[in-house]
This record gives C-alpha cells, sequence and structure tokens, in this order.
C-alpha cells in the first residue's frame, strides 16, 4: 500500500534543517511488535533506520515518524514493515524547490532574485560609442545605489 505527500521545501523547513513527517495515523493501523520503520532514497537506498541509528547524508535526525535532513530533498520513502503479516506501507514524499533555501548551503545569489543591469566601465572618444557612454552613466541597479561591474 502507498501513499504519496506533495509538499515545497519552504513547507517542511525548520530552523535545523528540512523535517519530513509520517501522519499519525500511518502507525495506528500498525501496533504488531514486528513492525519497523525504515526511510529510503529516491533510488532505494536505506537513508535512515531509526532503530540502530544508521543515517547516511543528508540524514541529520531520525526517529520513527520524522526525518530530519540537512537539505530540501526531491523525494523520500518512510517505509512500515511488518515480518508477521508480510504488510507493508509506504509513505512517498514528493517535494518541490520552492523558495526555501538550504541553511548554511554557503551559496549566495548574486541578483538576489532581482534582474541587474550592467554598468559599463569603458569610455571612449570614438563618435559611435558615445551613446553607450552615456547609456553607462544612466543605467544602475535598481535596489540602491550599487552598481553592478561586469
Amino acid at each position: 500500500m502507498e501513499t504519496s505527500m506533495n509538499v515545497t521545501c519552504a513547507e517542511i523547513q525548520i530552523s535545523d534543517g528540512f523535517e519530513y513527517r509520517v501522519p499519525a495515523d500511518r502507525f495506528t493501523l500498525f501496533q504488531q511488535f514486528d513492525c519497523e520503520s525504515l526511510w529510503f532514497s529516491q533510488d532505494n537506498r536505506l537513508l535512515a533506520d531509526p532503530v540502530s541509528q544508521k543515517l547516511m547524508d543528508p540524514v541529520i535526525s531520525v526517529s520513527s515518524d520524522r526525518l530530519l535532513t540537512s537539505r530540501c530533498v526531491d523525494e523520500l520513502r518512510h517505509q512500515i514493515h511488518c515480518d508477521t503479516s508480510a504488510f507493508t506501507l509506504d509513505t512517498i514524499f514528493r517535494v518541490r524547490n520552492g523558495t526555501a533555501v538550504t541553511p548554511n548551503s554557503g551559496s549566495s545569489d548574486v541578483f538576489k532574485g532581482k534582474i541587474g543591469f550592467i554598468r559599463l566601465h569603458s569610455r571612449s572618444d570614438h563618435p559611435r560609442i558615445g551613446s553607450v557612454n552615456r547609456l553607462s552613466e544612466l543605467v544602475q541597479c535598481p535596489d540602491a545605489d550599487h552598481h553592478l561591474v561586469v
């Protein structure tokens, strides 16, 4: 049995990273002692085991009902498997990257999502280049007094 959850990175972002939470009703069906929870990547690699606390990158922490990652992951699968009944319940998390920023990513957006204009630094006394000189004096970044230089 499989269920999909569609979310955005912004919806699952918390201060420590990105939290994937399995709905509580998924666990009420399986109160058997031989049921276990596991977390898998999109390519079916084991990412986390709550019992052994085995964690693979980008997992920071795990419990039976939640997974915390250091970056937003496009697709994850939480699986509850019961040995005696041979029943398996998968919850697939499909994530769209909205506006979230990965904490401590170290990357910077040069334009911060805004359109910048180029200020030309070269000047020329050539008669046909005069219009470019005038343009370079007028064009600036729409944000403030900062000019973008190429």
